[in-house]
């Protein structure tokens, strides 16, 4: 069965992982299973990623090899997922962050490499079918959460919109709104994304059903 997957990525503040939640609840009927993962896939790890992050940049980065030995495994993770996606075999995965969060944040993952080491990276893990960024104004954000500074936030909030620029499959919402609004618009581009999938995969059927039929007759 095939596997549709959405990331939302987004500074800390931008209402990810509300968002996400809530608009799982509503999507139910969209789709037959869903699943949300946070960040990547944890096949290696075995640290509890679930505990809530209250100072993100508090440890010291990893070294350098460390680092990019932790950009193998994670690639590793995610094309793992991405082959053997597990017995429940959902049709939509939601991701809250994913791999390109590192690109923005690097000392929040301890990263202490060259960051021209994660960009590679970064085109080498398989892409999700929609990239939905959230995005707000650093005061507002600030407003939210305080876990860095505020240059710190808006300089993340910059880094992320230049990256939804340069995506193709890349959405960008507006997250200084409700959190009704911001569920409702993220809720509309998730149903068009998996309409235009199917309306693709129908499309090939039919024409290779007809490619079929026509080489057929040939014969």
């Amino acid at each position: 069965m095939y596997i549709n997957e959405v990331c939302v990525i987004g500074p800390d503040g931008s209402c990810k992982s509300s968002a996400i939640n809530i608009a799982k609840r509503r999507l139910m009927y969209t789709t037959i299973v869903i699943q949300i993962y946070h960040l990547k896939p944890q096949i290696f790890s075995i640290a509890n990623t679930k505990k809530p992050v209250v100072n993100p940049h508090g440890a010291e980065p990893r070294s350098p090899l460390i680092s990019v030995l932790k950009l193998l495994v994670w690639s590793l993770e995610y094309w793992i997922k991405k082959v053997f996606h597990g017995f429940k075999n959902p049709t939509l995965i939601l991701w809250d962050r994913y791999f390109h969060d590192l690109l923005f944040d690097p000392y929040r993952y301890r990263f202490g490499a060259p960051l021209i080491f994660a960009r590679i990276f970064s085109k080498l893990v398989p892409k999700p079918g929609l990239m939905i960024f959230l995005d707000a104004s650093p005061k507002l954000i600030q407003m939210r959460k305080k876990e860095v500074s505020p240059k710190e936030t808006a300089r993340q909030q910059k880094g992320y919109l230049k990256l939804a620029e340069k995506l193709k499959n890349s959405v960008v919402i507006d997250a200084s709104s409700p959190i009704e609004l911001v569920v409702e618009r993220l809720n509309n581009e998730i149903i068009g994304f998996l309409a235009n999938k199917k309306k693709k995969q129908i499309g090939y059927i039919i024409n290779k059903k007809s490619y079929k039929r026509n080489f057929s007759a040939r014969i």
